[in-house]
């Protein structure tokens, strides 16, 4: 028996649309996440030499005793800068594909195997963006992500707008987004949260993570507070605002809006790499069917329902292209037909060699002119409908049409075997579902334990632990927990020329490229220094190992900066050593900041070649 409200909707419906996930926010969720993998593929390409093969400051003898926890990567077993490109090329395939939506779960499986092996081949290198987003790869592999708007639904005869998925899929990816707020905030247990409420002031004092627009802001102390106060209790509250069961789902509206505020700001005033991105994909989907509605009727117009698409009966190659031009631009009422249905239209296909596009006024449009006409309908992709006109404009949109025309045979070959129907909803065995679950609850055990207590259920399950590990389930949320921290700090490469003397008789830092005059006093700009924010984790992971891990790591770098810059140089202005420092920058409790400047190594520049 269940309990039903004044309109007769029934509580246990209610609760149950709560856990089930509307396909547009599927969609969504796909695409973003597909241009963040993105994101990270071309940040990762300049450094493949750099951070992921032996030449490196990362060798695979390295891992043992260090990097046990490390994920699987392939890049483990196979080495060289080639290894590193062509999987960077496979996964590259892998994003575009997601996000066309084409195999949609088989692109997320690449991806998800791509991003494993390169965040476990570097783990020094890795944010919280790289945790999030591969565990939103993996439950994409589950759910129907490509059931709207993709390469496979438009294959599909069935229109799935507007339907909700529900299953131990969706259940598993909407509590897996939870954790990053109820876990992350349940581990902000320092007094510079509450009841200081000093925490974002002390964030935006770490130098190598401000961004100018977080400078001007950070010395207004009571701003800042209410904004801690805000970010803390957000996502304390968060899993308690998200399910709140009312009728029009307002509160996760309002909810969502406040999150995805919260992450824009985390990326206005502080460089924290992608996981703002990663994390405005998770929330996608939690997206209402009530704002994609809303969106429906804006995004389209009843005039552009009236388009009509006439193709050859003949070319099955047409036919699929015409059903993908509908299904990213088009209303998907939109009407396709062969043109040999209408005497009309079969005429001006024979006559014209040509499609026929029926616009919303009812004139019709042809050739290269049509195809422009067509992209240009979608709000969102409109920007691909401007350059289809350009492309028309100086002359080569006809004849690219006609060349399509003239080897449409060999197309259709071609897309019979590649643009076959699949299978948009997954059907998930009881063995998927069980496996899943316990995925589920290790994630949500795991996070329990993360927060120490008595509760520490894989103390005792070393091999359920490795497993998670190198498949990307471990985590622990601690962006700013307890506290922010109050260390901080870059290296200094000192670099000395010939016979001892500074480079060029000036003394030269050669740790930003190009080099700057040796100063040991903190510039305006720190991030700048940074090549990228994932080698200013590398050295900060480095600084805080210490040892003769820091020496080392620090010393690889050095090292590959060096030859960096000699090979820039003439003879004479060769670096033949490199005296390694490190300005740590400590804030006080009274905000005051203590600079020491520490000397690390000397390392001895070899000779080019």
């Amino acid at each position: 028996m269940t309990m039903t409200d004044r309109d007769g909707f029934s509580l246990k419906a209610r609760v149950l649309a709560l856990f089930s996930i509307d396909l547009r926010s599927l969609a969504a969720m796909r695409c973003l996440g597909a241009l963040t993998t993105l994101w990270c593929l071309f940040v990762w390409v300049p450094d493949l030499t750099l951070f992921f093969t032996d030449d490196g400051v990362l060798h695979r003898s390295d891992f043992a005793g260090r990097f046990d926890w490390a994920r699987f990567s392939i890049l483990r077993y196979i080495d060289g800068y080639a290894a590193a490109l062509g999987l960077w090329t496979i996964g590259l395939f892998g994003a575009i594909a997601l996000l066309a939506g084409y195999r949609s779960r088989c692109a997320a499986l690449t991806c998800w195997l791509v991003y494993l092996s390169f965040a476990g081949r570097n783990p020094m290198i890795l944010q919280g963006g790289d945790v999030l987003l591969p565990l939103l790869l993996f439950w994409m592999m589950f759910l129907p992500v490509g059931a709207v708007y993709s390469i496979d639904a438009a294959l599909d005869p069935i229109d799935r707008r507007g339907q909700s998925h529900l299953s131990i899929a969706t259940i598993g990816l909407l509590l897996q987004v939870l954790y990053v707020y109820i876990f992350g905030a349940l581990l902000k247990t320092g007094t510079t949260w509450v009841p200081d409420g000093s925490a974002i002031y002390v964030a935006l004092h770490i130098d190598s993570f401000v961004t100018p627009m977080g400078i001007l802001l950070r010395d207004h102390l009571v701003p800042m507070q209410l904004l801690t106060f805000f970010v803390y209790y957000l996502e304390l509250l968060t899993p308690i605002l998200l399910f709140f069961p009312d009728k029009r789902q307002f509160i996760r509206m309002m909810t969502l809006g406040m999150l995805w505020m919260m992450h824009l700001g985390f990326r206005i005033f502080l460089h924290i790499g992608h996981f703002w991105l990663a994390s405005l994909t998770s929330l996608c989907a939690y997206i209402p069917a009530r704002v994609w509605n809303w969106m429906g009727g804006w995004y389209f117009s009843d005039a552009q329902r009236g388009i009509r698409i006439y193709y050859d009966r003949d070319c099955g190659f047409c036919l699929k292209t015409a059903l993908i031009l509908r299904e990213f631009f088009l209303p998907r009422n939109v009407s396709i037909a062969p043109a040999q249905d209408d005497a009309v239209i079969g005429e001006v296909l024979e006559r014209e060699v040509s499609w026929v596009v029926i616009d919303a006024y009812g004139a019709q449009r042809l050739r290269w002119d049509a195809v422009a006409y067509v992209m240009s309908q979608s709000r969102v992709l409109k920007p691909f409908g401007w350059l289809a006109r350009l492309y028309g404009l100086i002359g080569l949109g006809d004849p690219t049409y006609k060349l399509i025309g003239d080897n449409r045979k060999g197309f259709g070959t071609l897309t019979s075997r590649a643009l076959t129907k699949t299978q948009t909803i997954p059907q998930l065995n009881w063995p998927v579902q069980i496996g899943l679950g316990a995925v589920i609850l290790f994630c949500f055990l795991w996070n329990v334990q993360g927060l120490g207590g008595t509760v520490q259920p894989f103390k005792e399950l070393p091999q359920v632990k490795v497993v998670a590990q190198k498949s990307g389930f471990t985590q622990r949320w601690m962006m700013f927990a307890p506290s922010p921290p109050t260390l901080d700090g870059y290296p200094v490469f000192e670099a000395i020329g010939e016979e001892g003397r500074d480079q060029n008789k000036l003394a030269e830092d050669i740790f930003p490229y190009p080099p700057r005059p040796l100063s040991f006093e903190i510039p305006d700009d720190v991030v700048g220094l940074f090549d990228s924010a994932r080698q200013r984790a590398f050295l900060l992971k480095s600084w805080i190992m210490g040892g003769d891990d820091r020496i080392m790591f620090f010393s690889r770098l050095a090292l590959h900066r060096c030859a960096e810059v000699n090979r820039d140089r003439d003879d004479e202005g060769k670096i033949t050593s490199v005296k390694i420092h490190f300005v740590q920058n400590q804030t006080k409790s009274n905000f005051q900041e203590d600079i020491r400047v520490h000397t690390v190594a000397e390392v001895v520049c070899p000779p080019e070649g």
